[in-house]
């Protein structure tokens, strides 16, 4: 299963059957499933498929330009082209009438080499490539900037980021109840390479231990691993995203937890939001760009988890001293790890049942905090009704306190829509879903 809606692939398929030519750019963070939806895409249709690599120019061209040269069966002196240019204009002067798919992999790392490389597909597709019976596709593991991106829509059809797999699409990978199958796609993600090591006939403890601190483990170093695909500097962007990970959301919280100046930081941010690693998070109605009240957030499940808790007991786990940090796991994962992306699974939940769980079709929805320290976990609202909730992991005692507290806190919304208030728990959840 992809990290994309199949109505993405129902899309691509429907222009791919027209006579029109089509340029697409799909965007999502290395791991995130690109080239697994695109083989599944391609079957069964003429496709030219084409991957680029950390490799010297004067290497790598002309391999690709052999491997075209073997697609259209022709001979060729590949060793002449040198450039991207070259490449994109072998392609033009091949291919026929008859529909083709061209795929561009890790486009990302063609800009390594050639920092230029988009602009120069703009221009050949736009001069020529537009003109053939073409659907060309554009993977890239990085953002690219607003100007190029404001060229990019101009010109191409159909473009959408990779999105990872919600709660309701992943848990038929784990054959375990609805709460064990919460705990693995909050800590293990939703990954098939990752959820494919989950033995059912063991434990969730067990199987976090085998996946996760077992030192002879694929996934042991995973998220030194996961960095070293694009960047250089690990060392500086696994402690930025360790501080993330342990609930220092906010730029200022970032930057006192590691004892430099939020200025310092800015780059480090851009770059983790570039490769989509982390996301920036903003209060409902708060459309600034570049807003204060900015929080960030780790996009991969597993990689949140693994910056938590692998990342700072590396030592001891390399020392097979696995039963305090197991027991640490079991004591503070619910707050750390699984109440924010429960969280986030009520408001898929609200959003996509708001008719029959709040008798209204919402149209927006989101959670709200502001500078004061106030928070309320989520806000959905239409023209008329607005509505507060407040999450629960555990129905308690205090669920009247919650309700009360929730009615101040959400009288500093200003808002003249007709006021509703909620109380969500577990078991809450549970029931409808």
């Amino acid at each position: 299963m992809t990290g994309l809606n199949q109505n993405d692939l129902i899309n691509l398929n429907k222009i791919y059957h027209t006579n029109t030519a089509s340029l697409h750019f799909i965007y999502g963070a290395s791991k995130s499933g690109k080239t697994t939806f695109i083989r599944n895409f391609i079957v069964k249709k003429n496709i030219l498929y084409l991957s680029f690599s950390s490799m010297l120019a004067k290497v790598q061209f002309p391999n690709i330009a052999l491997n075209i040269a073997k697609k259209f069966n022709i001979k060729t002196s590949y060793q002449l082209y040198i450039n991207f240019e070259n490449i994109l204009l072998l392609i033009d002067e091949l291919i026929s009438d008859e529909k083709i798919v061209v795929v561009l992999d890790d486009f990302d790392n063609l800009l390594k080499i050639d920092k230029t490389a988009l602009e120069i597909l703009i221009k050949i597709w736009s001069e020529n490539l537009k003109k053939k019976n073409i659907q060309m596709i554009i993977l890239s593991s990085v953002k690219f900037d607003d100007n190029l991106t404001k060229k990019i829509t101009k010109i191409s059809s159909f473009n959408f980021n990779m999105q990872k797999i919600y709660f309701a699409d992943m848990i038929q990978k784990a054959d375990a109840k609805i709460l064990e199958k919460i705990y693995i796609y909050s800590c293990l993600g939703s990954s098939n390479h990752i959820l494919s090591s989950y033995d059912k006939k063991l434990g969730f403890i067990k199987n976090l231990y085998n996946i996760s601190m077992n030192t002879l483990s694929p996934f042991y170093n995973y998220g030194i691993d996961y960095l070293k695909i694009n960047i250089s500097d690990t060392a500086t962007y696994a402690t930025l995203l360790y501080a993330i990970a342990i609930g220092n959301n906010k730029i200022g919280e970032i930057a006192l937890y590691l004892g430099v100046n939020s200025t310092y930081l800015t780059r480090y941010i851009k770059k983790l939001q570039d490769l989509m690693i982390i996301k920036k998070e903003l209060p409902l109605k708060d459309k600034q760009k570049f807003s204060k009240l900015g929080r960030y957030h780790i996009e991969d499940n597993f990689l949140k988890f693994w910056f938590c808790y692998i990342y700072p007991n590396k030592i001891s786990l390399d020392m097979k001293k696995h039963t305090p940090i197991i027991k640490h796991i079991d004591n503070s994962i619910v707050e750390n790890i699984i109440l924010p992306i429960y969280k986030e699974l009520i408001k898929k939940l609200l959003k996509d049942n708001s008719l029959a769980l709040l008798d209204y079709e919402l149209s927006h929805i989101g959670s709200w905090w502001d500078n004061n320290g106030n928070n309320i976990d989520v806000i959905s609202y239409n023209s008329k009704n607005i509505t507060f909730i407040k999450v629960l992991w555990e129905q308690s005692d205090i669920t009247e306190q919650e309700y009360d507290n929730l009615k101040i806190i959400s009288s500093n919304y200003k808002t003249n829509l007709k006021r509703n208030y909620i109380i969500i728990s577990k078991n809450t959840y549970l029931n409808n879903f």
